[in-house]
């Protein structure tokens, strides 16, 4: 919107006086801010009693006026008055007039726009808007922490009577389960060694050791020694714990080598000991053992024990030898079946205790 003025210059060309006030005029601004355009006059004796008084413009009345006081007259000119200048004749309610000359100009250019002004205070906050609508289901959040244990229940029935011996315990074992039937002790499991070795075992211990390794690599129950004896005094006559169950190969299916101690040393294996501790069956293989049937030292070559299992030195002109058997030999005489230069390989039997 523009907002231009003009002062027009006040030129006296007549005064026409008569008793009472006489109008005088000091100023007259026209305003082109506005629509239509508005020109104030300026002076005194408009109004002496509050009368409105008359207002022409080149012989047109600008009656009836914006707003009047005794000193200043708003008056609203004719819409697109062309520019000239005009006789401009004022009137007050007692007939004294005073006349002057008016320049309207053209409307000039638009200026430019001026630097916005400072931002205003905040309005007062509106009312609330109604409600959207509802948004889609968020992903599930995270598992929050576990309550509180909630009270003990109370007791349950009592269970059935358990078993009432060593026997009818074994008996509820399925009979396939030989790792449970080891554990418990209603059998004692026996493998060869899935590895074969040389004559320097480290004694008997190391020799015990390494069925120990391999039984429990294979989730075989218990403590195990190895079927082996030396010039110590070390052999599974003194060092066995004498079993009053039956010993049987690790296979699902039961397969019973003796059926206790007794049975083992007076008559020998039943079936082949050619499975290893995984139940994988090694045909034709040979054992370490230097022990006779009765679990006693063989010694039926000079130091069958390869130095008491510390060497495995081959040579036949000095060197040692190692007493072993067959791994499918049964009967009482199935731990002797022969010697080897300690340099050569084979298993161990290993039977729990």
């Amino acid at each position: 919107m523009r907002y231009l003025a003009c002062v027009a210059a006040v030129v006296l060309l007549t005064s026409s006086f008569a008793a009472g006030s006489t109008p005088v005029v000091l100023s007259a601004i026209v305003n082109y801010g506005v629509s239509p355009n508005q020109i104030t006059i300026t002076g005194s004796g408009y109004s002496p009693k509050g009368i409105t008084p008359s207002v022409v413009l080149n012989n047109g009345s600008l009656n009836p006026l914006v707003s009047f006081t005794d000193s200043v007259i708003v008056a609203n000119l004719v819409r697109n008055q062309p520019a000239g200048t005009y006789t401009l004749i004022i009137t007050n309610s007692q007939g004294n007039s005073y006349q002057m000359s008016v320049t309207i100009g053209a409307v000039g250019p638009q200026g430019p726009i001026g630097p916005q002004g400072p931002t205003g205070a905040t309005g007062a906050t509106g009312p609330a808007g109604p409600a959207g609508p509802q948004g889609s289901q968020g992903s599930q959040g995270p598992t929050g922490p576990a309550g509180p244990a909630g009270p003990t229940g109370p007791q349950g029935p009592a269970g059935p009577p358990g078993p009432t011996s060593f026997s009818s315990m074994c008996n509820v074992i399925p009979a396939d389960d030989f790792i449970a039937k080891g554990a418990v002790g209603c059998i004692k499991v026996a493998f060869i060694t899935s590895v074969t070795y040389d004559g320097n075992l480290g004694g008997v211990a190391g020799a015990n050791q390494k069925c120990q390794l391999l039984a429990g690599a294979a989730g075989l129950p218990g403590r195990y020694k190895a079927w082996i004896s030396d010039t110590n005094g070390n052999s599974p006559s003194t060092t066995f714990r004498q079993s009053t169950v039956p010993y049987e190969l690790a296979l699902p299916t039961p397969t019973v080598l003796a059926n206790d101690w007794s049975d083992l040393i007076s008559n020998g294996i039943a079936a082949p000991l050619d499975r290893d501790e995984n139940g994988t069956q090694h045909w034709q293989e040979v054992v370490w053992t230097d022990t006779n049937g009765q679990g006693q030292l063989t010694q039926t070559f000079p130091d069958d024990s390869c130095l008491s299992w510390t060497t495995n030195n081959g040579n036949p002109n000095g060197g040692a030898a190692g007493n072993l058997t067959n791994d499918e030999v049964t009967g009482p005489n199935w731990s002797v079946y022969g010697n080897n230069w300690c340099n050569g390989q084979a298993h161990l039997a290993c039977f729990q205790q």
